[in-house]
């Protein structure tokens, strides 16, 4: 009975060595699984680019946007702003972009639709410089708005031809396609608004697993201990 006791608390302690160095390589193996994709864009940051508060008329936000190339394959990738709240603030902020090479666009945010294919290589990045900017000219009516806009990375195989496809019409380079969002908001002062909420999923989950866990552990020693003293 001592052998059995003494076995199931090695089990206990056991199982909380290799829970997190299980769920790292669970996260590694995702991660190897992504960087096989033949296109795989991503960006830093990957969520939010702009969050500011209490813009007024003659500031800016400058920001580095990282672009990264993931996958195997050498691709073209475009950038194009949407709209995703009011119109009045949004048709009047003005945007610089910037790369390696110069001024990409330089305008209205609003006039910025679609910016000429980059090519990116396999296995590289490059870093864009973006800068919003609050005209000085804009009057109080234009305080206390928010603007919140959604700015869209399309990437595609260098090689691909857009609108090609088999005989049944269907279009094949949609495969050799892959998609990134990056957000922006400005606003009046309230940070409360559109703030990404904390994961906490993951963790709640872990939580369970582990009082689950120990409650087995202490009813396995609890019947043991109650066997031992019976014997």
């Amino acid at each position: 009975m001592k052998r059995l006791m003494l076995v199931s608390l090695a089990f206990v302690i056991g199982f909380f060595i290799l829970h997190d160095p299980l769920l790292t390589m669970a996260d590694n193996s995702n991660a190897t699984i992504n960087e096989k994709a033949e296109i795989a864009i991503s960006l830093s940051p990957s969520d939010m680019l702009f969050n500011v508060n209490n813009m007024k008329p003659g500031d800016w936000a400058p920001r580095t946007l990282t672009v990264m190339n993931d996958g195997k394959n050498d691709f073209h990738y475009q950038i194009s702003i949407t709209n995703e709240g009011e119109a009045k603030l949004f048709n009047e902020l003005l945007i610089e972009m910037e790369g390696e090479e110069g001024i990409l666009y330089e305008g209205k945010l609003a006039e910025l639709e679609t910016l000429p294919k980059r090519f990116l290589a396999a296995n590289t990045y490059e870093e864009i410089d973006i800068t919003v900017r609050f005209p000085e000219h804009l009057g109080n009516e234009f305080q206390g708005l928010a603007v919140l806009f959604n700015m869209s990375f399309v990437a595609e195989a260098a090689n691909s031809t857009p609108g090609t496809g088999d005989s049944d019409g269907e279009d094949n380079s949609k495969t050799d396609k892959d998609v990134k969002h990056v957000g922006g908001k400005i606003n009046d002062g309230d940070n409360t608004a559109g703030s990404p909420l904390p994961k906490t999923a993951t963790n709640m989950f872990h939580y369970l697993l582990i009082g689950t866990c120990l409650l087995l552990a202490g009813l396995i020693i609890y019947i043991i201990s109650r066997r031992l003293k019976k014997a």
